[in-house]
């Protein structure tokens, strides 16, 4: 039996690229990968985030990780982009401990650790630390502290991943990823999309006037863009979600494109399509957090414009 091991929509896209949707067991936390399984038929294993932050509940999960491990014996377990996951983590280390063979493979951009002097300079990274410690006592297990600008977690670093579990070698199919493609589209009943917006719930930007309008407008000239909401950042503005036909949260774009144009802001992905254009610089956004998604997005083939007269001319294109 294969597993994988999925607390995000990336993993899921990875192993439709290479088995058959019913070729493989899910393992998750994430409510909306559960509601996809359910809809597709995809069998899967929900494992329920822990709530309790006490030492006893800490203890109590704990209890209740290694029994869960306890029951898949024998198989194959992939997973990736996991470094800020420690319960994931342990889950992993425990199934390799029980004699099944687990596989990494990085979907996305791992962090680096952070230094004890930094987290030492603000009261977050003090309490991370404490944390750090308070989980070795409950799991004899030692976790880093990673993360990127102000944002830190506790989580396994990659280098120590790639020590212990061994980097897949399965190849891409694509004839089988356009089989489950397919299937997809059809149990959703979601065919005829041809442009999709990808919101991301104004989290780091938000819309102009003339930008929204931009978009209605364009939609109603005979071209239909529909909206995919983040699945845990919904879309703020009422005049989107009133206006544009929406595709379920929980189904990845991925999996339902069939030469769409992809219509985003910064998100991930824009980066694996070839038909996509960011708005990056017609969102109003701080002038830092643009040269970080600038650079996110850089080297892929999509196209910014500059200007709602730009974005009226790459449309254009697309028609």
């Amino acid at each position: 039996m294969n597993y994988i091991y999925a607390p995000s929509m990336p993993i899921i896209i990875w192993a439709t690229k290479r088995w058959h949707i019913n070729d493989f067991s899910i393992i998750s936390h994430n409510t909306q990968i559960e509601k996809f399984c359910n809809k597709i038929g995809i069998k899967h294993i929900f494992i329920p985030k822990n709530s309790d932050k006490s030492f006893r509940g800490l203890k109590l999960y704990k209890s209740y990780i290694i029994q869960l491990s306890s029951k898949i014996k024998n198989s194959n377990v992939f997973f990736g982009h996991n470094s800020h996951d420690y319960w994931g983590l342990h889950l992993m280390y425990l199934l390799k401990s029980n004699g099944n063979n687990v596989y990494y493979s990085s979907q996305m951009k791992e962090h680096p650790r952070i230094s004890i002097f930094k987290l030492m300079l603000n009261s977050k990274g003090r309490r991370l630390l404490l944390d750090k410690i308070i989980l070795f006592l409950v799991t004899k297990r030692v976790f880093n502290i990673l993360g990127f600008e102000d944002y830190y977690f506790l989580g396994i670093n990659v280098k120590r991943i790639r020590k212990t579990f061994t980097i897949h070698n399965i190849s891409e199919n694509n004839k089988l990823f356009q089989t489950n493609k397919n299937l997809i589209r059809s149990i959703y009943n979601i065919s005829e999309v041809k442009y999709i917006l990808i919101d991301q719930g104004e989290s780091f930007y938000s819309y102009s006037e003339e930008l929204i309008n931009t978009l209605i407008n364009f939609s109603n000239k005979n071209n239909k863009l529909f909206l995919k909401q983040h699945p845990t950042l919904p879309t703020k503005n009422r005049t989107l979600l009133e206006s544009l036909t929406e595709i379920p949260k929980e189904v990845p774009i991925e999996l339902i494109d069939n030469n769409c144009v992809f219509i985003g802001i910064a998100s991930n992905a824009l980066k694996n399509h070839e038909r996509t254009v960011s708005l990056l610089n017609l969102v109003m956004i701080d002038k830092n957090k643009h040269k970080i998604y600038k650079s996110f997005l850089e080297n892929h083939p999509i196209k910014f414009p500059s200007s709602i007269e730009e974005l009226d001319i790459v449309f254009s294109g697309f028609s």
